[in-house]
């Protein structure tokens, strides 16, 4: 009579234990050379800043906000002249209602 043996399902137990054990290795690895490199690059000193690149967005900015106040100014005009032009039609309108009367 034939008994099967278990050190199959040890040795493929075994093996997926030494998986894991590698897999979390290989992560603690990552995270503890994430963890030196963000150290080092903390005690670096900060990186030189363009001033000009820092002066033309500036003037963008600036070039910006001006266009929207233009275009605001414009949209008022155009309703205050739209509503100057109903107005006067108006006061034409009642002006032709006294004359007929």
């Amino acid at each position: 009579m034939v008994l099967y043996s278990t050190k199959k399902r040890e040795s493929a137990f075994q093996k997926k234990i030494k998986k894991i054990i590698n897999d979390a290795k290989k992560f603690n690895k990552q995270v503890d050379d994430y963890i030196r490199k963000t150290e080092y690059e903390r005690t670096l000193p900060p990186p030189p800043i363009d001033r000009g690149f820092i002066r033309k967005m500036k003037e963008q900015e600036e070039i910006i906000k001006k266009n929207e106040i233009q275009k605001q100014k414009e949209k008022n005009y155009e309703l205050a002249k739209k509503q100057y032009e109903n107005d006067l039609h108006e006061i034409m309108e009642k002006i032709i209602s006294i004359k007929e009367k």
